[in-house]
């Protein structure tokens, strides 16, 4: 048989669908989870943020999807222009992301508290009251927990539950 040759902006193309979210661009969960689990691989101190977007079900709803997914679209821009390009959509509405700890050079609220702004400042989406919110929760990894990766995440995902206590902007960190 002879040799079949494939183009090197084809397999980019393939590498990137594999790996990222064609709504929203930013990384899937299969990537997001391999480079998450690297952190610890690696001992690497810092924080896993899970965030989703509250009453996103009831949005969805009365709004449709079209403008759903606008609205997902718009979220991961925020997260991305805060965070940079490790952003990850886990799923349906749910965000996440991991901050090293060598790259906090401020307090993670403030961090949050820009996010929350940029979100406060969407625009165009047609929607009555204008308003969108997010809930996150952030769980420290020290570098050196012998729990995993599995373990922090059901940590950062109930944290991000206790913020949804409260409707609004929120997030809960430990």
């Amino acid at each position: 048989m002879g040799q079949i040759l494939v183009d090197e902006d084809y397999l980019n193309e393939l590498k990137y669908r594999a790996e990222h979210d064609m709504l929203t661009g930013v990384l899937n969960r299969y990537a997001g989870d391999a480079s998450m689990r690297r952190v610890f691989v690696e001992h690497i101190p810092g924080y896993l943020v899970l965030m989703d977007i509250d009453l996103f079900k009831q949005f969805n709803d009365t709004y449709g999807h079209d403008t759903g997914d606008r609205v997902l679209k718009a979220i991961a821009q925020c997260l991305v222009a805060e965070i940079g390009d490790s952003v990850v959509r886990v799923g349906g509405d749910e965000f996440g992301f991991f901050i090293r700890k060598d790259e906090l050079h401020e307090d993670l609220q403030a961090i949050f508290d820009r996010i929350f702004k940029r979100i406060d400042d969407i625009q165009g989406l047609d929607i009555e009251d204008g308003k969108l919110a997010i809930s996150a929760g952030a769980a420290f990894y020290d570098g050196n927990a012998n729990d995993g990766f599995t373990s922090l995440y059901h940590k950062a995902d109930r944290l991000c539950y206790q913020s949804k206590a409260t409707v609004g902007n929120k997030v809960t960190i430990d």
